[in-house]
């Protein structure tokens, strides 16, 4: 597991147990750790727990976007990822969910079926920019690794 996550773990003095808790160090860990690495900013976040539908679904966001309000389903197949301590894949889950959030204005201008060209390259230029600083945050720190 990694240095920022266990000291995630670590802020609390038992691990958490009951779904609600679990549900909690889940938003919190979405919100302290996974955004700010992809650069999403100011944003309300709110975290549900959801069990209607496939139970191996594990987490799903829903994005108010003009509003910047997050709502973050945490289904049951992402509490039993939680129990079994498969952090790692719920970290790449939630980072699958993030990238959703910073393509969500996309798919919004897109279904209104209302874009100007200008729009659509500032579009495209802002998610070219979130991924190169993405990539090379994790470029950096794997060559401080070796």
């Amino acid at each position: 597991m990694p240095k920022k996550e266990l000291k995630e773990m670590k802020k609390t003095k038992r691990k958490p147990t009951t779904d609600q808790e679990i549900v909690n160090w889940i938003g919190d860990y979405f919100c302290e750790v996974i955004l700010p690495t992809c650069y999403v900013v100011g944003y309300k976040v709110e975290t549900i727990i959801n069990r209607r539908g496939e139970k191996e679904k594990t987490f799903s966001v829903e994005v108010n976007f003009p509003y910047r309000h997050i709502v973050l389903y945490v289904r049951k197949g992402g509490i039993e990822m939680f129990k079994k301590n498969k952090f790692s894949e719920m970290r790449s889950v939630l980072f699958h969910e993030a990238f959703h959030i910073i393509n969500w204005k996309y798919k919004e201008y897109a279904e209104s079926r209302y874009i100007e060209a200008v729009t659509l390259k500032e579009f495209e230029e802002d998610v070219a920019d979130r991924f190169s600083i993405i990539v090379d945050n994790l470029y950096q720190k794997s060559k401080k690794k070796k």
